[in-house]
């Protein structure tokens, strides 16, 4: 019972899809109940499309391909679950069996349990039908728009872009048709071009959101929205709050909502100071880029403790700011493009333990600044683009991080002289350099020396 059972839990795949829910894009199957173990791509054909989801693709829960997830946690905890029930459902089926002289004897107990059963089962599928319902008629409501020729009536979910949430087992619904399982699927994310929030409520699953200059008290609607996994936010152009000019010293500060669950937040872009960060304690990944900033919100970083990604390109540091972000020991991937750092800011970082992905592209950086980065012995990806600074001591520098499998050194003044070095890396899995400053020559004998290795040095025609 209990190996059928586990692989059984082929529970079902997400599917892109308009609010009519006739068009499906790309499948993805999810396997795992009640958590996920994997989620799976199908792959694409010869013309980059993707392939359609079919019945034994369903089946095939131990083909990860690269961008698939994997959480081996969540198989062990399934596979004891699934001990636990068939315990108990042996135990259960032979204390009633026991009870009776002959299989096939029922009491009038029996049937009462089994109508309780039937009760429970319909209660359950009127209330998806329900919530279906309430979720297309929301999505399907007319709203009335002025043009030239007058009011015209156009259908509002133009004004969504959608995901759905297809559940059921995906093998199931290819062999027994979509209508059955319809009223159990589900709008997962939504991009509304509509101001009234209010109406979020309606779909209690939603996962993601994407807002467009929403105001703080219409922002206060989704607290309500308890499944909610992954915002992103437009701060630009709010009524009441002007901003002559971009990075003012003076900027009006945003107070986000209190979202407990929320695990990704995407500010990209934002004319606006969050507050209220600290209250997200679910949050693993955040993007400030181009949000102006100060002290405080760092300081508000250091209350999630579940912070894995932060991104701070295009965002003005000033030294205090380098030293907290240096505090958040718990940072494996930090992005810091095209911003102010500098030599000496570097050495706040050799305190991040868990740093895995580093990006410095445009920074003001030197090859000194390798110093300070080769004692980060946990990185894998780095990345210092277009720092002309950067020469070929720091190639002898990072020689030393045992774990670099992605090195990006294109538009630094790295070339041919750093061969000997860049030859003992043989972990990377992908080197960019810049055809500017490396022969074809050496480019083929570093081919040679890193087998292994994908080398990206794109030289021009002419070259």
């Amino acid at each position: 019972i209990i190996l059928p059972g586990d692989y059984v839990q082929t529970a079902p795949g997400d599917r892109f899809g308009d609010m009519l829910w006739r068009v499906e894009y790309a499948p993805r199957y999810q396997h795992g109940w009640p958590l996920r173990f994997a989620v799976r791509h199908p792959g694409l054909d010869a013309n980059y499309n993707c392939l359609p989801a079919t019945f034994s693709e369903c089946w095939r829960f131990w083909s990860i391909r690269r961008g698939d997830a994997f959480h081996p946690n969540a198989l062990i905890v399934d596979f004891f679950l699934t001990c636990l029930i068939a315990s108990l459902s042996g135990f259960f089926f032979e204390a009633w069996r026991r009870r009776r002289r002959h299989l096939w004897q029922f009491h009038l107990s029996d049937g009462l349990v089994a109508m309780a059963i039937v009760g429970v089962l319909l209660s359950i599928i009127g209330s998806a039908k329900r919530n279906h319902d309430r979720e297309k008629t929301e999505l399907a409501t007319e709203a009335e728009t002025s043009s030239k020729a007058g009011p015209k009536i156009v259908p509002r979910y133009y004004e969504f872009g959608i995901t759905i949430r297809q559940s059921g087992p995906t093998w199931l619904r290819l062999l027994l048709g979509d209508g059955s399982f319809r009223i159990f699927d589900r709008v997962i994310s939504l991009d509304p071009r509509s101001r009234d929030f209010s109406r979020m409520s309606a779909f209690e699953e939603l996962e993601h959101l994407d807002l467009a200059s929403p105001m703080p008290e219409e922002m206060r609607h989704l607290e309500g929205l308890r499944n909610l996994r992954s915002l992103k936010v437009a701060l630009q152009d709010l009524p009441g709050y002007h901003i002559t000019r971009p990075f003012r010293e003076s900027y009006p500060t945003y107070p986000l909502p209190n979202l407990p669950r929320l695990r990704e937040l995407d500010l990209n872009g934002s004319w606006l100071r969050p507050s209220g960060l600290r209250q997200m304690k679910a949050l693993e990944m955040l993007n400030l880029r181009l949000c102006p900033i100060n002290e405080d919100t760092i300081e508000e970083l250091r209350d999630l403790p579940g912070l894995r990604s932060l991104n701070l390109d295009h965002v003005a540091l000033s030294p205090p700011i380098l030293e907290k972000v240096g505090s958040l020991k718990g940072l494996e991937q930090l992005r810091l493009s095209e911003t102010n750092v500098n030599d000496d800011s570097i050495a706040q970082l050799v305190r991040l333990t868990s740093l895995r992905k580093l990006s410095l592209d445009r920074t003001k950086i030197t090859s000194e600044a390798t110093t300070y980065l080769a004692e980060i012995g946990t990185l894998e990806v780095l990345s210092l683009a277009l720092n002309a600074q950067i020469d070929e001591k720091a190639v002898k520098e990072l020689v030393r991080l045992p774990r670099l499998s992605d090195l990006d050194l294109y538009g630094t003044a790295v070339g041919d002289r750093a061969f000997d070095d860049l030859a003992k890396m043989n972990k990377l899995q992908r080197l960019r350099l810049s055809p500017k400053m490396f022969s074809r020559y050496t480019i083929r004998r570093l081919e040679q020396a890193l087998p292994n290795t994908y080398i990206e040095c794109d030289f021009p025609d002419e070259y």
